[in-house]
């Protein structure tokens, strides 16, 4: 199969023909059944299309190439099918640009072909990488076969399809999903992962006005300040349309015509005009004030309600994302919608109402020139509806641009220590040349399609003045000629071209506002993706609450994977009883640690049940929980504060002495007394003020505060030097005499004292009992224990 020609079931083929020259995207369509073209092409090489039994349809072909790559599965083969589509070449010129790339009929062009019979492939398995992964198969004559690549996008179904094919020969004994299975988990249209399944509502697909109706509660108690803007909104639209009839009507019409009633009385009229003018400022100014006091009260609570749900999601969530992306998520999303709503609802607001308010000034003028301004109206909203889709795309290209960029810088910065200790800092210089120019290319996309819509509309709409004055002029000559029956006054005229400017404005600002409105909408999108997310773990609604737990711990026939198809830990059993001390050992990925993250509950079992005094461990509050466990682990991290701030984070109500007789406890009291400010010493959140050794005495300290019946030490002493380990851990067998303790260690002298151990190897427990019984054995534990020996040996030789 690796090379030549494979046999398939339609006759010897090329495995790899050559790719279609276009080259073009890969927008076959997708859905619960094979797309009929798709089915064409695999009849034409022999495949039953009827005894499908499950497919695939991936964005990544064999190379890592972008394409629709089909992965069909019957009960007797396994076929491959990479396709293109061939798209219509879109017409050139700017108003073409504006509108949606419209595709021609679907025509696939073969890209790569393979095929496999039923015993060919053995062991699926995936390997992921930072933008998607491969999907792979041991193949029964040994070596692997990618099979497909997949992006992000597809993550979830690749796994999904491993995890039903991962049993030893699971093509023919494995009952295989059938396709759509799982489809009431995604949206049918983007293919994203419902944040809630039950409520089954995509942000990324759901319509811009229910995505409005969802702020409205945001809104809702700032009612009665809305209420006002939108008063002295009318107020100063009412004053300033007084202008314009003041400067052209009662001007020409009254003050300069000898026979008007108001003639020679300039001076009062352009007081009267300023007054108006100031009176419709003030007015703007309180409804400015009014509804930037507005947004950022409802951006605060949008903000506030975002992160407390952040603080309820599990670490599944946040272990598949960066920080600087969440961070440019929650933060710059949450400020895009305050200057939306600032600075682009209140004058959308303003121009709609100045815009009905002109239409019925200039009727009562002249319905004639009325209708010339306003008829093309419908045609400028179909106009401005495509416009908005395109700047929808634009906006959302920018962003994930962004979030790639803020990602990248923040990487660096959180690891410019190993930078400089690598010298990278030429390749992080083009690294972060390469995402900027991406960064800036998506908003230079933005700025030109703004710089050429917006002129247009500006055009438009001198060249409609132009149409007026000429229109008007005529009726006016008209109105001359024949003594008023059939035309207006220049004063009427002159007020009507004045009063354009009015419509002017608002078509303008909502050409603009078509910019603001697609950030916000995508903006929204984001937010609500977060708000609406499940956590994985969470309480029951009745859960069982308890003072204090006694500590008596069961795995019974435990197994986890934090991704489908790749398991962690298999079959796991064992008990620890209360007050009793076990030892986890193990060497390095065993899924140790991953023990430990199933106890405190960070996550959930996959498989079997955790109990803890006889009750599953989901029963329980997360409060009860967390109350009576707590945890020392490897990854030490310490909030920017000071010192007696972060061991009393434990413990918020505990003494000034209580502090710090628990970092007495941990040995960290001498080395935080030798600080020029002690207990007060603010923590560097570079790490440079503290070791990794002083982090971490600091970190059991705040441990030992919490006074736990349950204790876990995860590598607890791992950055810690033998004097100084052995300096504390007097202290540690003092706290954990009576507690229930579970350790975790590579350093087998720091389980001396345990009840007994358990050796994790490959997920799975290989051994258990006391050091004496597994001594015995000669098994896992002999080894580590032994290789540990000759390493002590060879430091006391050295």
């Amino acid at each position: 199969m690796m090379n030549g020609s494979f046999p398939g079931p339609g006759g010897p083929g090329p495995r790899r023909q050559t790719p279609s020259a276009d080259g073009a995207g890969h927008g076959a369509p997708r859905g619960k059944a094979l797309p009929d073209n798709v089915k064409a092409l695999l009849a034409s090489k022999g495949v039953d299309v009827e005894k499908i039994k499950r497919f695939i349809c991936s964005d990544r072909g064999r190379n890592d190439e972008p394409c629709d790559c089909y992965f069909v599965l019957t009960d007797e083969e396994a076929v491959i099918l990479s396709v293109r589509e061939e798209l219509k070449e879109a017409p050139h010129g700017v108003l073409f640009r504006l509108l949606p790339r419209r595709r021609s009929e679907p025509v696939l062009t073969q890209d790569d072909w393979a095929w496999f019979g039923k015993d060919e492939l053995k062991k699926f398995f995936t390997e992921d990488s930072v933008n998607g992964g491969r999907f792979c198969a041991e193949k029964s004559d040994g070596g692997a076969e990618c099979l497909f690549c997949y992006t992000m996008a597809k993550k979830n179904e690749a796994q999904d399809l491993c995890h039903e094919l991962s049993a030893p020969d699971g093509m023919k004994k494995r009952p295989l999903k059938k396709p759509g299975d799982d489809e009431e988990l995604f949206c049918p249209k983007c293919r994203m992962k419902y944040p809630d399944p039950e409520t089954k509502q995509c942000p990324r697909c759901m319509p811009r006005t229910r995505l409005f109706k969802r702020l409205l509660p945001f809104f809702k108690k700032y009612r009665v300040g809305i209420a006002v803007t939108v008063i002295f909104i009318a107020l100063g639209i009412g004053i300033g349309l007084i202008v314009p009839y003041l400067s052209n009507r009662v001007l020409y019409d009254r003050v300069l015509e000898p026979t008007g009633d108001l003639y020679g009385m300039i001076g009062p009229l352009v007081l009267a005009i300023m007054l108006a003018g100031i009176i419709a400022a003030v007015f703007d100014h309180i409804n400015s004030v009014v509804s930037s006091k507005i947004s950022a009260r409802v951006v605060y609570d949008l903000k506030k309600t975002i992160f407390e749900n952040l603080q309820r999601l599990s670490m599944s969530f946040f272990s598949g994302r960066q920080t600087g992306s969440l961070m440019t998520q929650v933060n710059g999303d949450a400020e895009t919608l305050y200057w939306f709503f600032c600075d682009g609802v209140p004058y959308l607001i303003t121009n709609l109402i100045k815009l009905l308010a002109v239409f019925f000034v200039m009727l009562s003028i002249d319905w004639r020139l009325t209708a010339l301004v306003f008829v093309p109206m419908p045609l400028l909203a179909i106009l401005y509806r495509l416009i908005m889709k395109s700047f929808s795309r634009l906006h959302s290209k920018s962003f994930a641009r962004s979030r790639r960029f803020n990602s990248a810088v923040s990487d660096v910065l959180t690891g410019f220590r190993v930078v400089k200790a690598f010298s990278r800092e030429d390749a992080e210089i083009e690294r972060f040349d390469n995402e900027s120019r991406s960064y800036s290319e998506a908003n230079l996309a933005v700025a030109l399609r703004s710089n050429t819509v917006f002129p247009l509309i500006n055009l438009s709409i001198s060249f409609a003045t132009l149409v007026i004055w000429a229109v008007g002029g005529w009726l006016v000559v008209q109105n001359s000629v024949s003594l008023g029956q059939s035309g207006i006054t220049y004063a009427s005229l002159m007020l009507f071209l004045s009063i354009i400017s009015y419509v002017s404005g608002p078509i303008t600002f909502l050409g603009e506002f078509s910019g603001q409105l697609a950030r916000a909408v995508n903006s929204m999108r984001r937010l609500f993706e977060v708000m609406d997310t499940v956590p994985e773990v969470k309480e029951k609604q009745d859960p069982v609450v308890r003072n204090a737990l006694d500590g008596d711990i069961v795995f019974d026939h435990v197994g986890f994977s934090y991704e489908p198809g790749r398991k962690v830990l298999e079959d796991v059993c064992f008990e620890v009883k209360k007050g009793q001390t076990l030892g986890i050992v193990g060497h390095t990925g065993a899924g140790k640690s991953t023990l430990a993250n199933l106890m405190t509950r960070l996550y959930d079992p996959t498989e079997g049940r955790i109990t803890l005094d006889g009750e599953d461990l989901k029963n329980y509050s997360l409060d009860t929980l967390h109350s009576s466990v707590a945890i020392v682990s490897q990854e030490t991290y310490l909030f920017r504060g000071s010192i007696f701030e972060n061991i009393r984070y434990a413990c918020p109500e505990a003494t000034r002495g209580e502090v710090i007789e628990a970092a007495k406890a941990a040995g960290a009291h001498d080395f935080i007394m030798k600080l020029a400010n002690g207990y007060n010493t603010v923590v560097d959140s570079s790490k440079n003020n503290l070791s990794g050794g002083e982090r971490q005495r600091v970190s059991i300290a705040r441990a030992i505060l919490r006074s736990p019946n349950i204790l876990i030490l995860d590598e607890a002493t791992a950055s810690m030097d033998t004097q100084t380990e052995r300096q504390i851990q007097d202290s540690l067998d003092r706290l954990t005499r009576g507690r229930t303790t579970v350790i975790i260690a590579h350093r087998l002298s720091t389980l001396r004292n345990a009840d007994s151990l358990v050796v994790i190897k490959d997920g799975k427990v290989a051994e258990a009992g006391t050091h004496n019984e597994l001594m015995k054995l000669a098994g896992e534990y002999y080894k580590l224990y032994m290789l540990q020996l000759e390493a002590l040996k060879v430091v006391a030789i050295g």
